[in-house]
């Protein structure tokens, strides 16, 4: 059985084009990406999930 790694990044930006932008590229890349809007929800989900 083979285990596969998932690497997984918390992406923390207000601009809406720029998020999609990265979101794209990440994704492309096979990283699975959150997203938070601004840096407080950002800093309250590593308080949740980290």
């Amino acid at each position: 059985m083979k285990t596969t790694l998932v690497m997984k990044i918390l992406l923390i930006e207000d601009e809406e084009v720029l998020t999609s932008i990265l979101l794209h590229s990440l994704t492309q890349q096979h990283y699975v990406v959150d997203i938070a809007q601004d840096g407080y929800v950002g800093w309250k989900y590593t308080q949740i999930y980290n």
